[in-house]
Formats: structure tokens, sequence, C-alpha cells
């Protein structure tokens, strides 16, 4: 599952780079320093995550984590998932997907 947890990190990553490279620096350092939140333990903490955003972005979190999840689902080679909402519900959507295909 570690590799899995690499490869939604690395989408977590792009997605927020797609709304700017300032995007993702002040993200993850703010989750690394305000929130104790290491970029590792993202994809395990998906919750955790989505309180940095929601304290960063305020109203536009919606925006930021529908750029993540569309980055989540075109990394892994699914399809995309337009009904989630959170970043948990896209992650745990996309893991169970992605077991069910069976790489």
């Amino acid at each position: 599952m570690k590799n899995l947890d690499d490869l939604i990190l690395k989408a977590i990553e792009e997605g927020l780079q797609k709304l700017g490279s300032s995007v993702l620096h002040v993200t993850m350092y703010y989750a690394e320093t305000k929130f104790n939140l290491s970029k590792e333990e993202i994809p395990r903490q998906p919750e955790r995550f989505e309180e940095v955003l929601r304290e960063i972005y305020d109203a536009a979190t919606y925006h930021v984590v529908a750029a993540i999840n569309e980055s989540i689902f075109r990394k892994l080679g699914l399809p995309s998932e337009e009904g989630c909402l959170s970043l948990k519900e896209a992650i745990d959507k996309a893991k169970k997907l992605w077991t069910q295909r069976g790489d």
C-alpha cells in the first residue's frame, strides 16, 4: 500500500501545483509547521490535510479539493470521480478501485 500512498501523494502535489507553485509550497509548509503533518502522512490522514486546506483557503477549499481529487484519479489511471466532495472520500474510492483493478 506504500506504493499507492506514494502515487496519491504525488497526485496531491500535482493537483496543488496546477493552482500554482506557491500554492503547493505554502500548503505543504503550513501542513508541516502548523499542523505537524508531514507530507508522507497526507495520504493516510486526508481529513487532517483537508483541515489545513480549509484554514488556508476557506471558501475556495472546494475548488482546491476538486483539483486534487481530479489529479488523484488521473494519476492512478482511474475514471474521473466527480461525486467525491472530500479528499478522504476520493482517496478511499481511488484505493478501492485501484485494489479491484489488481495493480
